[in-house]
């Protein structure tokens, strides 16, 4: 697998503004409260997209480390969620504006911010190289050695709420918060990453095609929580339990709109796949409909 590391200050402004828009309460109140503004307005405009929300944010968040041009990456983005006729030609202004006003509310609180993840990327990259490589084959194992990208970019953005981090997937792009120590040292945070990494493919037809592409995102990142878990497991790093899985729910941010218990829901699913071994893109359907 070949990894680049994008550590980027713009990605964690545009982060941070969507945990804001989503309520969530920022370890920097100061930076919650000049963003909230701010959130409020990209969540509107990604209301109002025809990818939804989420995926709106997803590509802000995604493609924010690849342009230095406010107004290229705005254009992109609108033209990824909004599509390229009837928008207002205004749109992508706003939203280049909407951009730099969260980047110059990150650097307000954190001056020193490109140096802060300059220091924050070494760490990650020696425990991923040690713990990595091993996560990612084991994860195969279990699951299905074509769910395991060949290349990806990992984008770590500051620490905004202690643990956090997201994926594109047309794009095998993922992001993660550098955190410096794990916080649930029984859930390591190279294994969150194994995590965001390992659902870079689902969007492949031979994996993804039968399930619907607006819920594909969430089923995926269900999915893969117990290949994960077990091959965190035969590493020594954590553990495959009913537990386990609650945690990572919970830590790893994982929502649930539904009725459903989403950890009875996994092992019951999980246990079906274990023995049957269909196709992946077979499993993710049976996930989907469990959950529907």
């Amino acid at each position: 697998m070949q990894l680049k590391w994008k550590p980027s200050s713009s990605s964690s402004a545009l982060h941070a503004a969507e945990l804001v828009a989503h309520g969530h309460s920022l370890l920097d109140a100061n930076l919650q409260s000049q963003l909230a503004p701010i959130a409020d307005a990209l969540e509107e405009m990604g209301q109002r997209s025809i990818s939804g929300k989420e995926r709106f944010w997803d590509w802000l968040i995604g493609l924010s480390s690849e342009y230095e041009n406010n107004i290229q990456l705005a254009e992109r983005v609108i033209a990824k969620t909004h599509g390229t006729s009837g928008i207002r030609p205004d749109l992508p202004t706003k939203l280049a504006e909407l951009i730099q006003q969260s980047e110059r509310a990150l650097t307000a609180t954190h001056p020193k911010i490109e140096e802060e993840l300059t220091l924050r990327l070494g760490p990650m990259q020696e425990l991923w190289n040690t713990y990595g490589p091993g996560l990612m084959v084991q994860i195969g194992k279990y699951s299905d050695p074509a769910l395991i990208v060949k290349e990806a970019t990992i984008i770590p953005v500051l620490p905004i709420v202690g643990g956090h981090g997201g994926v594109l997937l047309q794009s095998n792009r993922c992001w993660i918060e550098a955190v410096l120590t794990n916080t649930n040292p029984s859930l390591p945070e190279v294994v969150r990453l194994a995590w965001l990494l390992s659902q870079l493919e689902a969007d492949l037809p031979i994996h993804g095609e039968l399930v619907n592409s607006g819920r594909l995102p969430w089923i995926s990142s269900l999915a893969m929580l117990p290949p994960v878990l077990l091959a965190a497991q035969e590493l020594e790093l954590a553990q495959f339990s009913e537990d386990q899985l609650l945690l990572a729910i919970e830590k790893w941010w994982i929502p649930n709109s539904t009725e459903h218990s989403l950890v009875d829901t996994l092992l019951s699913w999980w246990d079906t796949y274990s023995s049957e071994r269909p196709a992946w893109r077979i499993a993710l359907t049976a996930l989907d409909k469990m959950l529907q």
